[in-house]
C-alpha cells in the first residue's frame, strides 16, 4: 500500500488523465505542423550530437535520441519532452477543463488520488484526431521499452504486449489513476 501511495505522490503535478469528450469541440487548431517541427528539430539535434562524438555509432545515436525524445535517457520518468512541448507551447491549442466540469466529476479521492488531486491532462488535435499529450510519452517512453524487449532482449512481440498490459494495470494506469486506457496501449 505504501508503494502505491508513494507512486501517486510522484505523478506529474500538471496532469493525470484526460477528458476526451468535454473539451473536444473547443479544439479547432490542428497541431500537426508545430509537433512535426519540434520532433524533427529533436531528431536532427540527436543526430548532430551523435556525429559530434566522432564516428556515429548505433549506441551513441540511441543515447542521444533518448536524451531528446524520452523522459530521461531510459524513459523511466513520466513526461517526455514532446508531451511537455505539446502541453506548454503557445503554438499548440491544448485544452483541459477543471475536474468539476469533466467526465471525472463523480470520482472520489479514494477511487483515484491523482484524478482528484492533480489537474486533468490536455487534449489536442493532431492530424484530425483528438488525442491527449500523454500519448507522446506512452509512444516514446513505454514504446521504447517495448523496442528494447523485442530488439535487444530477444523477447517475442507477444511478451512485450503482455508486459505493456501489466504496466497499464500498474504504474502507467489503473493502479495510480484508476483508469485502464486502451488508447495508452495503442500508443505504446
Amino acid at each position: 500500500m505504501f508503494s502505491l501511495f508513494y507512486m501517486t505522490l510522484i505523478q506529474p503535478i500538471y496532469s493525470t488523465e484526460v477528458d476526451s469528450f468535454t473539451t473536444r469541440e473547443a479544439i479547432t487548431f490542428d497541431s500537426i505542423n508545430p509537433l512535426n517541427t519540434e520532433m524533427n528539430r529533436r531528431l536532427q539535434k540527436a543526430v548532430r550530437r551523435a556525429n559530434a562524438m566522432g564516428k556515429c555509432s548505433e549506441g551513441w545515436l540511441y543515447f542521444h535520441l533518448g536524451m531528446q525524445l524520452r523522459a530521461g535517457v531510459l524513459g523511466g520518468f513520466m513526461i517526455s519532452p514532446l508531451e511537455s512541448f505539446a502541453n506548454k507551447n503557445k503554438a499548440i491549442q491544448a485544452k483541459s477543463y477543471p475536474r468539476k466540469n469533466s467526465i471525472y466529476k463523480e470520482v472520489r479521492f479514494l477511487q483515484s488520488i491523482p484524478i482528484t488531486v492533480y489537474p486533468l491532462g490536455k487534449l489536442l488535435l493532431v492530424n484530425g484526431h483528438h488525442i491527449s499529450g500523454d500519448k507522446f510519452s506512452h509512444f516514446l517512453n513505454v514504446g521504447w521499452s517495448y523496442h528494447k524487449r523485442i530488439e535487444f532482449d530477444g523477447d517475442p512481440v507477444e511478451s512485450a504486449l503482455i508486459w505493456g498490459q501489466k504496466t497499464e494495470r500498474g504504474i502507467w494506469g489503473l493502479a495510480t489513476s484508476g483508469v485502464y486506457s486502451y488508447a495508452d496501449l495503442v500508443a505504446n
